[in-house]
């Protein structure tokens, strides 16, 4: 038996025993798919959708013709006439088709778009039947999302959240405009315990509606919002909206149940946030700093900048000004002496003492002891949360009086932020801490396509944003969140490719205690756009294995290369692009040419190490003579 297969959603096709169908023209398609929808119509009805604008004796002998064509291309009478008034499908072959499947199974459904009804489908200056496909296709829209949301609600309440949670985000991709799907997700985030989750999505909402349509959510959504800011007391840690911040919501719920415990004397730990530059470590302890109330303890903030590893206690001069301040607006009593032996080598308390004296040993512990006993004294009125930028600069005399006072004292918390690059320089205080159960490491990712295109959509200028955009911002950004925000502030302001000067400064910070043998490799080592290997260095630079481990080593406890481990060569890549392209311009023209003209001399040569590596043959052919050299001349060609 003959099997005719229709699909009439996103990619619509017919299809004969697996053998697809090709109509000669768009019209004979478009009776076929009325006709499969309608089963049968009049050769009036007809006529009049597909001929509007055609005399009725030219109409007729038109549909005649289009149904004689569909005969012959399925080569049997899939329409018949009846009756001479009307033309119909013929039941007795056997037709599948994904619309039945669609109107008949409750859990057959469609996402990501995919409900458009014969996409693309439409005839030029044919009203009526334009009219029909558009009305259709609203028709199993909006019952494609109705059945979204009713399998969304029979989830839930079987608690079953999981499997909600991927219904409702289907809802909201068919209509992001519905607000029963953003009710639904509020509802699945607030039972799985995932609050801040709840509230960025009604303000993601709420922003949407501003720029789009310039309306507020409905009062459902409105009062769902409340409820969740009551029922969870977010209103006593002053949620912000005007700081909403892209997908941390799980590191945010992780630092406030932290700090809610520490307020409550219940088992707190210090925080550790950890990542790459431009991560977003700041970001998220500011953001942490405006969602707490401020009320239930003294907040010190301070950023440690390079350079004060060698200088002692250059930390704790400025958390004791934040401290002096706090006794003075609170009136708190310190004793003469212990303000003394600060200022032996801090100016912070106002007092008249000769702070040339040198410090030995001896008067550096009592100092410290001083520290611990001002800290105490202060904690013991309200607890104090010391929050650090960089600790990875910090002095070890300060991490140790730190990690000394995090140890014996309940009422200090520690929330820190430390470049990935620099870590080794705190791996003692980490280590004692996890020894001791007393941090939390929170280690932020780069953000993935999807969230980077939600970004993009929110931030881009309506007008100017489409996917084709977004794909590119990911590409170029490789979803770190600065240069997500960098190439988005370009685009809006029309500045093609510019790097701030923000930007170039984060990149050089980055560069920067390098050994001279490690910046050689680099600037060898951006040529490359596709990544390198030890081969190509050896050959290029006659370093030995051993000696380029080293200094490849280096590179990578900086983070500025890694290996790349989805490739099945054995080769280093740069942690971000940028790094390549900074490291590769800032380079003179001169310098470059002779990188090529000794790769081009390598290759000549045919080197056994490096005659089978992909990586170096890509550069076979190359004009190493164009002037003058820029990055494009050096794509990896095959």
């Amino acid at each position: 038996m003959d099997i005719i297969n229709i699909k009439f959603f996103n990619n619509h096709s017919v299809s004969k025993n697996n053998d697809i169908i090709c109509f000669p023209y768009k019209k004979t398609e478009a009776l076929f798919y009325y006709l499969a929808i309608n089963k049968e119509a009049s050769r009036d009805e007809l006529v009049n959708l597909l001929w509007e604008d055609s005399k009725e004796s030219t109409a007729k002998k038109n549909l005649r013709n289009a149904m004689y064509q569909i005969r012959k291309i399925f080569d049997m009478d899939i329409i018949i006439s009846p009756k001479k008034s009307t033309v119909s499908i013929n039941t007795q072959i056997h037709i599948k088709t994904d619309l039945n499947d669609f109107l008949n199974k409750e859990d057959v459904y469609f996402e990501n778009g995919k409900c458009e009804f014969l996409k693309g489908l439409i005839l030029k200056n044919n009203e009526n039947f334009n009219w029909w496909i558009n009305n259709k296709r609203q028709e199993y829209k909006d019952m494609n999302i109705d059945k979204l949301y009713n399998k969304t609600k029979l989830l839930m309440k079987k608690r079953k959240y999981e499997e909600a949670l991927v219904y409702a985000k289907a809802f909201m991709s068919e209509d992001e405009f519905d607000e029963r799907a953003y009710r639904a997700l509020m509802n699945i985030y607030y039972n799985k315990g995932s609050f801040y989750k709840a509230i960025n999505l009604y303000y993601k909402l709420e922003k949407m509606l501003d720029i789009e349509l310039g309306i507020k959510p409905d009062d459902k959504t409105y009062q769902l919002y409340k409820k969740i800011i009551n029922e969870k007391n977010i209103s006593q840690i002053e949620f912000k909206k005007q700081s909403l911040f892209y997908y941390r919501d799980e590191e945010m719920k992780c630092m406030m149940d932290n700090y809610n415990k520490f307020i409550k004397g219940i088992n707190s730990k210090s925080i550790l946030i950890t990542g790459e530059f431009g991560i977003g470590k700041t970001k998220l302890k500011n953001e942490f700093i405006n969602n707490i109330n401020k009320k239930d303890s003294y907040i010190i903030d301070i950023t440690c900048y390079e350079g004060e590893r060698e200088s002692l206690l250059k930390s704790w001069n400025d958390i004791l000004i934040n401290l002096n301040k706090i006794i003075k607006d609170q009136n708190i009593n310190i004793p003469k002496s212990w303000k003394k032996n600060i200022n032996t080598i801090f100016s912070v308390f106002d007092i008249n003492y000769d702070n040339d004296e040198k410090v030995d040993l001896l008067k550096l512990e009592l100092i410290k002891n001083t520290i611990i006993n001002i800290v105490e004294k202060v904690s013991a009125y309200k607890k104090i949360v010391i929050l650090v930028d960089d600790i990875h600069w910090m002095d070890k005399t300060s991490i140790n009086l730190l990690k000394g006072l995090l140890i014996r004292q309940e009422n200090i918390n520690l929330i820190a932020t430390a470049r990935t690059s620099y870590e080794q320089n705190i791996d003692k205080f980490k280590n004692f801490m996890f020894i001791n159960d007393k941090l939390i490491n929170i280690k932020l990712k780069r953000f993935d396509q999807r969230q980077v295109y939600e970004i993009s959509k929110l931030k881009i200028l309506k007008y100017k944003f489409n996917k084709r955009i977004s794909d590119k911002i990911y590409k170029e950004s490789e979803g770190n969140i600065f240069f997500v925000n960098e190439i988005i502030d370009n685009i809006n302001n029309q500045n093609k490719n510019k790097i701030s000067d923000k930007g170039t400064q984060m990149i050089k910070s980055v560069l920067i205690d390098l050994s001279c043998e490690a910046v050689k490799i680099l600037d060898i080592a951006s040529v490359f756009l596709e990544g390198f290997n030890i081969n190509i260095l050896n050959a290029i630079t006659g370093k030995s294995e051993l000696e380029l481990i080293d200094y490849l080593d280096e590179l990578e406890r900086k983070n500025i290369i890694k290996e790349d481990l989805e490739s099945t060569k054995n080769r280093y890549v740069f942690t971000h692009n940028k790094l390549r392209k900074y490291i590769f311009n800032k380079q003179s023209n001169t310098k470059k040419r002779i990188i090529y003209e000794k790769i081009e001399y390598i290759f000549n040569k045919n080197s056994d190490n490096i005659k089978h590596d992909i990586l170096f043959s890509k550069f076979k052919g190359f004009n190493f003579n164009i002037k003058p050299i820029k990055e494009n001349n050096i794509g990896l060609k095959n």
